[in-house]
């Protein structure tokens, strides 16, 4: 068979070879995933569900002769949720066009593979494959963090304000009579959440090494073991060394979230804002609902289409300007166990 351009990006099972690629190339990058599972949501809107976890109350004590006192469950959140529509076009101008073509001419001669090419190529599919991703991750670290969520032109200039998410969290805040003793204080907000099973607490790269790896609650108090020798920490504390003292007090091991994300005007931010760490139960804490974009059920005739994991369309189109490949998928993040999630703001522990 002898290969085209347009035989290759203008085939839907072509198209997804390389976006397998990219999502396996570019994994690591996604973080989603370790908070939510897929779920399809049949309505653009629905409704969402949460059960709330309570300290267990005290059994009744009553006269035997006497009837028993009724207990009611205790009330269950509900709210109105409606799938975020999120798409792109990203361009392939005519030089990188050249250099694909060039591709397809060794896969004709024998030169290379088809599985080849479609690594070669895989660069070009990172955004198309990873953009709703990092979107949507924006969007549930805020809720997580803060527990409200919104898309403003800012961060989204070419597109429009359209989420304004909220979920009911438990916040807590240190105040001024908890300098310098972060760890007291952490054990106290665990103690009043006892009834809630935190598995971990997660923070940001710079909450961490500002608040737990130079504590001076921890810095010169405590020795690791280094093959047979006990070395005093006199720097910067370890995750490791820092986790196991956690453990040791009965506090959740912490988790770094390094990840970040880029908008459209190449401004970086975190993912986890700074002083202010997140407890958060075992396991999912929800699900990632998708839905079926129009496109997917009646796409653009001139547009080549594949889809992905979540109802994550991808097209390629030939224009005069060159290929044009874009994405579209339909998602909203439901949290589900908003009553398990503790955010903490620890700015005021910290001495001035």
């Amino acid at each position: 068979m002898n290969f085209t351009i347009h035989s290759l990006l203008g085939e839907g099972a072509f198209l997804g070879a390389v976006a397998d690629r990219a999502l396996a190339r570019f994994r690591d990058e996604i973080i989603l995933t370790n908070y939510l599972s897929f779920l399809k949501t049949d309505s653009e809107s629905f409704k969402s569900v949460y059960g709330q976890t309570y300290a267990a109350r005290m059994g009744s004590v009553i006269d035997p002769n006497s009837g028993k006192p009724i207990r009611g469950r205790r009330s269950v959140g509900k709210a109105t949720l409606e799938v975020i529509y999120m798409a792109d076009t990203f361009q392939m101008d005519n030089h990188r066009l050249n250099e694909f073509r060039m591709l397809v001419q060794s896969l004709n001669k024998n030169g290379i593979s088809v599985n080849e090419v479609a690594d070669s190529i895989s660069e070009d599919f990172k955004e198309l494959t990873l953009a709703p991703y990092k979107r949507t991750e924006k969007i549930l670290l805020d809720l997580l963090f803060t527990g409200k969520s919104s898309v403003k032109l800012e961060d989204n200039p070419k597109g429009v304000e359209v989420v304004d998410m909220a979920i009911p969290i438990h916040m807590e805040k240190a105040t001024t009579s908890d300098k310098g003793n972060l760890i007291g204080f952490l054990m106290d907000v665990r103690n009043r959440y006892q009834y809630l099973d935190f598995d971990r607490i997660e923070m940001s790269n710079n909450t961490f090494i500002k608040y737990f790896a130079k504590n001076p609650e921890f810095v010169g108090k405590y020795k690791v073991s280094n093959g047979g020798t006990e070395v005093e920490i006199t720097g910067t504390v370890p995750l490791s060394a820092v986790n196991a003292m956690l453990a040791a007090l009965g506090l959740p091991e912490i988790r770094v979230v390094s990840a970040v994300v880029t908008d459209l005007n190449d401004k970086i931010t975190p993912l986890c804002p700074d002083d202010r760490i997140v407890f958060l139960p075992k396991g999912e804490i929800g699900k990632l609902r998708h839905f079926e974009t129009y496109e997917e059920a009646d796409g653009i005739p001139t547009i080549s289409y594949t889809s992905l994991r979540g109802n994550h369309l991808i097209g390629s189109e030939r224009t005069k300007e060159g290929r044009n490949l874009e994405y579209i998928c339909s998602w909203v993040p439901e949290v589900r166990v908003p009553k398990n999630i503790l955010s903490v703001d620890i700015s005021a522990t910290m001495k001035g």
